[in-house]
């Protein structure tokens, strides 16, 4: 049981929940399995598919927040000196529908919205939303599940200064804002293994030779921590390889544990004209922008915390406006009206390390990558790529191998991951409430609206670093070593009984995070490679003493790509990402002395927040819930 959920239930259920999404990915002109996004009339992410990046919403942007409480003491009409006023208040927000943000993170591949399921590729009946153990290192035979709870916790400490330079000129005013936060992120991940696996990886399949059981990963969370390369320690302390897999995962881990981080957010700042104002009546106009102070995303890890607006400078312009529709007779102090607040921000280029998916693939991100080179490949001594032919078993034909195996396999996302400028091109926050003030006490009730469309990535000047020197195609479950000269090798310049294993120079582009390409085939095609993209049988271009050209001494015939499909920079999803929407209602009350005898007048109220994120498969942002208290003085 994980989480009072049979766990074996999950892995043998479809899932339960239609999203009512078709997410095939599909164009009219498309042949190709991965170039639907190319054809394309625009260049949007599929509904269905999980983002590697959860784009939140500044701790910095709240107008519920500023609007509430203050009002009586900014804006003011008939003044004409320089007068101040500021608060500072401290909040506690919490995100909730934890499995939303678990569906934006990993799309329509979750059963029920919250389980990942990962299986071998030697499990009977697979789940066809399982993740393919394999390319973690697990064992062919291996079945887990892993559930998902992911929340985000936020303090913030605020400061909102304005100025009403009245001395200046008539209605003009400039108001600055700071808030320092501390953000917690948890994914929450918890995995009940259902089976641990007892097959080990055969010869060829992650290296030259096979890999017992015992020197592969236990659980799939393991194999996600980061940082870690698939490696141990002999008796001599020395590291040791495990198969050609030697390189960790530089991003996209899955961190076991919460992530916190605190930093000044952003400084907003506020210079505006009220154009038009009355005893009852206001209306204004603003310029706004931001300086970022917050953190920049690094990709390291799936769930990493955001202080700020992911270091974007921003300049907008706003409107203000309100209107008293009441006033008591027996005092000018006591009535009720309605104000409205609005601004709207361009998140000018900034530069950021992004992960992303391969075109029309979701989560192949996870997947691993197998690198090519040209010429010499890996330990076979003197033999050339070029010594590689494909030979067609009807037409006799033969074909050389452009790209040989360079005995180096790499998570995808160490691949995926890029320096990119982004940008946004609209952010808006508008809130609007209703409120009443007493003699000391007010009430507000409100709602807010903020959207941001998706953010544009384009490429800047280490987006291409290290291309084309590193030759890297999708592996799949491909066979990355075989022979047809069984128990040979090259000595000299003539080949002897030994174990000569031939890099080989197969892709599988098609494959997906869920299956490889020679599991959809039958068995005797699949064990010699068939699955591999333009597969040939594999032979050596020169002359064999003991091996007739395209002949097994007494071993299968294997198949390999000619030519293998190599990525390149186009292959990388860097489509625009979703849009973000959320509705907030909130409330305040505020409590002030208004019989204060001081210059300066205190003021103190106590608020909170809803934020619901609009639910449309298009959009993804955060739904969470919020409370503050704040306190100020005003110049009276």
């Amino acid at each position: 049981m994980i989480l009072g959920v049979s766990a074996t239930n999950i892995i043998k259920t479809q899932d339960s929940t239609d999203t009512g999404c078709d997410c095939s990915c599909t164009c009219p002109t498309c042949n190709l399995c991965f170039d639907c996004i190319k054809c394309c009339d625009e260049k949007l992410l599929c509904p269905c598919d999980g983002y590697p990046f959860i784009a939140y919403r500044s701790q910095s942007f709240n107008k519920a927040k500023e609007l509430c409480g203050f009002q009586p003491y900014i804006h003011k009409y008939n003044k004409e000196k320089l007068y101040v006023s500021l608060y500072t208040s401290l909040e506690y927000s919490r995100s909730f529908r934890s499995s939303h943000i678990a569906k934006m993170l990993f799309g329509d591949d979750l059963i029920n919205a919250d389980t990942l399921i990962i299986q071998g590729s030697t499990v009977e009946n697979r789940n066809p939303k399982a993740w393919l153990a394999d390319y973690f290192g697990l064992p062919t035979d291996f079945q887990s599940i892993v559930k998902f709870r992911p929340t985000i916790q936020n303090i913030i400490l605020d400061f909102n200064i304005y100025f009403g330079l009245e001395n200046v000129a008539d209605g003009l005013y400039f108001k600055l804002y700071f808030p320092i936060a501390h953000s917690l992120w948890d994914l929450k991940a918890y995995e009940c293994v259902i089976d641990k696996g007892k097959e080990p990886f055969e010869k060829f399949y992650m290296g030259q030779d096979a890999i017992p059981r015992e020197k592969l990963n236990t659980q799939f969370l393991c194999a996600m921590q980061g940082q870690t390369t698939f490696t141990e320690k002999n008796k001599e302390g020395e590291t040791e390889k495990f198969g050609d897999l030697i390189t960790p995962l530089y991003f996209g881990a899955i961190p076991m544990c919460h992530l916190k981080k605190t930093r000044l957010a952003d400084i907003r700042a506020t210079l505006g004209w009220d154009f038009f104002t009355r005893k009852d009546f206001n209306l204004g106009v603003n310029i706004h922008a931001a300086a970022p102070t917050g953190n920049r995303p690094e990709g390291i890890y799936l769930f990493e915390p955001q202080i700020g607006n992911g270091k974007h400078w921003e300049l907008g312009a706003g409107l203000t406006w309100s209107y008293i529709f009441w006033r008591s007779q027996d005092s000018a102090d006591k009535y009720a009206g309605i104000w409205f607040d609005a601004t709207v921000t361009h998140m000018f280029k900034t530069c950021q390390k992004r992960s992303f998916d391969l075109c029309c693939q979701p989560n192949s991100r996870y997947m691993l990558l197998a690198q090519m080179v040209k010429g010499i490949g890996g330990d076979i001594g003197s033999l050339d790529a070029s010594n590689f032919v494909g030979v067609d078993p009807i037409l006799s034909t033969t074909t050389k191998a452009q790209f040989v195996y360079n005995r180096n396999l790499i998570h995808g996302i160490n691949y995926t991951t890029r320096s990119v400028d982004v940008q946004v091109n609209i952010q808006s926050d508008i809130a609007i409430k209703l409120g009443y003030k007493g003699e000391d006490f007010s009430f507000d009730i409100g709602y807010e609206l903020w959207a941001r469309t998706g953010e544009k990535f384009s490429q800047c000047k280490d987006f291409c670093k290290n291309e084309p020197s590193n030759i890297y195609v999708v592996k799949g479950d491909s066979i990355v070593y075989g022979t047809n000269m069984t128990e040979l090798v090259l000595t000299d310049t003539k080949f002897a009984p030994g174990a000569l294993k031939v890099p080989m120079t197969s892709s599988q582009r098609c494959a997906n995070i869920h299956t490889g390409q020679n599991m959809k085939i039958d068995s005797a095609d699949a064990q010699a490679n068939k699955g591999v993209d333009n597969p040939l049988p594999i032979s050596l271009a020169i002359t064999i003493p003991y091996v007739p050209l395209g002949k097994t001494a007494d071993g299968p015939q294997f198949y390999s790509s000619f030519q293998p499909i190599r990525l390149t920079t186009d292959d990388i999803n860097t489509c625009k990402s979703p849009s973000a929407i959320t509705h907030k209602l909130f409330g305040h009350v505020n409590y002030s002395w208004e019989k204060f005898e001081k210059e300066w007048r205190p003021f103190v109220g106590l608020g909170g927040q809803v934020e619901f994120a609009h639910k449309t498969l298009n959009t993804r942002a955060i739904s969470q819930w919020g409370m503050w208290i704040k306190a100020g003085v005003a110049y009276n």
